[in-house]
């Protein structure tokens, strides 16, 4: 999925901050679901400091999914 052959080499880091941010939240959520909820605030600030203008931090990744 990264390393489309459409994409244009300046594309890249964006397509892969893209996904890292993807997969913060997703293992976000899967510590919340696992009830270990101090690491998932711990990777949640990570997450915020790594990607300080994301929009998708939110303490509402720390809520266990209905």
């Amino acid at each position: 999925e990264i390393a489309q052959t459409d994409q244009q080499p300046d594309q890249l880091p964006i397509a892969i901050d893209q996904y890292l941010v993807e997969q913060y939240r997703e293992l976000i959520r899967d510590m919340v679901a696992a009830d270990r909820v101090e690491l998932a605030k711990q990777l949640l600030a990570e997450a915020k400091a790594d990607y300080p203008d994301d929009p998708g931090w939110s303490e509402t990744l720390l809520e266990a999914a209905p």
